[in-house]
Parts: structure tokens; C-alpha cells; sequence
């Protein structure tokens, strides 16, 4: 076989390939398996949801932010009293009053959460019209639970057996 005959017949061979690559390309074009998309959050949930104007809008990133800084704080304070409880363990003997005081610390902080957020829907809940104060009543069990997150409401898979 010449040289041009073999080079003539890979080049023949690759365009084929190409055109096979391209025609299962095209092909499968509308059958491309994506992931889902993520779920919105519930800012956006309750933006679209609720229909808020765009003065509704400015005065929610407000109530959020404000949320926000005053959970970070609470969070802060929530792991500084479990580094300091995890740290009894390192001592010989269980300090049980520094103990207590600490659980006492992280239970009131947890609280103190649960009420900011409370606080925070309340806080939406001012600025909204009649007709979408129906909507919100009917929103705020949804966010609520898209809040805590799966597994958190006794749904979550049993814990595994002790040995």
C-alpha cells in the first residue's frame, strides 16, 4: 500500500469518526441527564411566595441581615461554651458545677435562637398586606421546616446500636 493510499484512507477513517461522534452527540442533545436544580432558599421562597414589592423586598434584606448578625453572635457564643465544656474532659476529675453551668449556657443560647427567629418571622409579618399575611400563615410551617433542615423533626435514619 502506497504511502498517500494509507494516509488517504486515515484520514477517511477519522472524518468518519468525527461525523459518528457528532451525530451521537446531536442526537442525545435533549437527553442530557442534569441534576436537579438546588432548591431555593427561603429568602427567595418567601419573595416569590408572598409577591413582595420592592420596598417589601429592601425592608426583608434588613430584617435578614439584622437576623442574621444577631444568630451568628448567638452561634458564636454556643460553640465558645461547647470548646469549653469538651476541654472538662482533659481534667482528671469532672468539674460537675463548671459542667452544669456551661449546659446551662449552651440551653439558654439555643433558646435565644429559636426566639430571634420567632422575633425575625414576626418582624416579616409587620410589613405584609392583608392578602399576604394569608399567604405568609400558610408559608411559615414550610420555611420553618426548611429551616431545621431534614432529619431534625424525628425523620432522620436511627441512631446506630451501641457496643
Amino acid at each position: 500500500m502506497k504511502r498517500e493510499n494509507f494516509y488517504t484512507l486515515v484520514i477517511i477513517v477519522l472524518l468518519l469518526l468525527n461525523i459518528g461522534t457528532l451525530a451521537f452527540l446531536w442526537q442525545s442533545r435533549g437527553e442530557r441527564h442534569l441534576p436537579p436544580p438546588p432548591p431555593d432558599s427561603p429568602d427567595n421562597i418567601i419573595i416569590h411566595e408572598l409577591k413582595l414589592d420592592d420596598e417589601q423586598q429592601q425592608q426583608f434584606l434588613k430584617f435578614k441581615h439584622m437576623h442574621r448578625r444577631s444568630t451568628d453572635s448567638v452561634q458564636r457564643h454556643i460553640k465558645d461554651a461547647q470548646r469549653s465544656l469538651f476541654a472538662l474532659v482533659k481534667q482528671d476529675q469532672m468539674d460537675t458545677v463548671a459542667r452544669d453551668s456551661l449546659l446551662n449556657v449552651i440551653e439558654q443560647n439555643e433558646a435565644a435562637k429559636h426566639l430571634i427567629t420567632i422575633q425575625h418571622f414576626h418582624d416579616i409579618r409587620s410589613i405584609l398586606s392583608p392578602e399576604q399575611k394569608e399567604l405568609f400563615n400558610d408559608l411559615v410551617e414550610d420555611i420553618g421546616g426548611r429551616i431545621t433542615g431534614p432529619g431534625r423533626r424525628g425523620q432522620g435514619p436511627p441512631p446506630p446500636p451501641r457496643r
